[in-house]
């Protein structure tokens, strides 16, 4: 048994657990806290900093087991395996250099699990390579995390920016796929 953490994730909990075994499309992992987990659901599980969709097939005490499936090498650079969720929402980006600080306005414009797109609303230019704090200002998907907008794009005259999440802590994860689940159902 390795001691290599999992946090299982779906709408309505978060759960901690060890990793047992990991071979071929099962996983296994020891958990002790008490959980909603429930088989045949699908949950989002943490591992190693990677972000891996899989199917519950196992619920006992003090275990979970997940089916993944064999993933192709590629997988998690292949934009098409991630999402995106189109939304119209307002955000704030605060991006900090040595002397100074600049707030700028933006609408988001899709969320996915890897980051995000957005416009400004006051046409102001991003800097691009540099990391960002993003406060999403919506009741929806009340989420703060840290990015780093890594390209631009002219459409109807207005640049886009796309962005990568670099740093959101386990609630805000909670929430943003809460949202997107809740969305693609």
């Amino acid at each position: 048994m390795t001691s290599e953490s999992v946090i299982l994730i779906n709408q309505r909990h978060e759960v901690a657990g060890t990793l047992i075994e990991f071979k071929d499309e099962l996983m296994r992992i020891q958990v002790t806290e008490e959980h909603e987990v429930e088989l045949t659901e699908f949950i989002l599980a943490l591992y190693k900093g990677k972000q891996i969709e899989a199917k519950v097939i196992i619920v006992k005490p003090g275990e979970i087991g997940l089916f993944i499936p064999l993933l192709p090498e590629d997988y998690f650079n292949d934009r098409r395996n991630f999402p995106r969720i189109r939304v119209d929402l307002p955000a704030v980006l605060i991006q900090q250099s040595r002397y100074e600080e600049r707030i700028v306005r933006i609408r988001l414009h899709d969320v996915s699990h890897r980051g995000f797109s957005f416009v400004t609303e006051n046409d102001e230019d991003v800097e691009p390579g540099m990391l960002s704090r993003m406060v999403i200002q919506s009741e929806q998907l009340p989420v703060i995390c840290d990015i780093v907008v890594t390209n631009q794009v002219e459409q109807a005259g207005r640049l886009r920016y796309g962005s990568r999440i670099q740093f959101m802590d386990n609630a805000n994860i909670r929430i943003l796929y809460g949202y997107m689940l809740a969305k693609q159902v």
